[in-house]
């Protein structure tokens, strides 16, 4: 027996339900880009880039986006020799941290 072919454009209810759990797993397996997330860990001191990637939970490409993000607007700032720069927070950094730890 021949299966069907549906016209180009249109599925049926199973397929769309299974899209949509599809990209609910995928969403809930990665955090978001969350710089109170990154702003959380580093309020206990200085990280490694790579540890504090890691700690967070995020994507590359996310990660870098948030960090230059915090670099930008004054909250974070790198030190040290590339490759093994460490983040910290700014002074305003601290107080961003406080805030929204309360």
């Amino acid at each position: 027996m021949m299966k069907q072919q549906k016209p180009p454009g249109t599925y049926d209810f199973t397929t769309f339900v299974e899209g949509l759990q599809r990209n609910l797993a995928t969403a809930q397996e990665a955090p978001r880009r969350d710089p109170t997330r990154l702003l959380s860990i580093l309020r206990s001191g200085p990280k490694s880039v790579p540890e504090l990637m890691k700690a967070t939970g995020m994507g590359t490409m996310d990660f870098l986006e948030v960090l230059k993000t915090l670099q930008d607007v004054g909250l974070v700032v790198l030190q040290g020799a590339a490759g093994q720069e460490q983040a910290e927070l700014t002074p305003n950094g601290r107080q961003v941290a406080e805030l929204k730890a309360e």
